[in-house]
């Protein structure tokens, strides 16, 4: 379970995390 919410983590939050201002 961690493992599946890692992944959707990283991907939603990797995309946010690295542009805040989504350009």
């Amino acid at each position: 379970l961690e493992e599946l919410i890692n992944k959707i983590n990283n991907h939603r939050i990797g995309r946010e995390y690295y542009n805040p201002l989504g350009s």
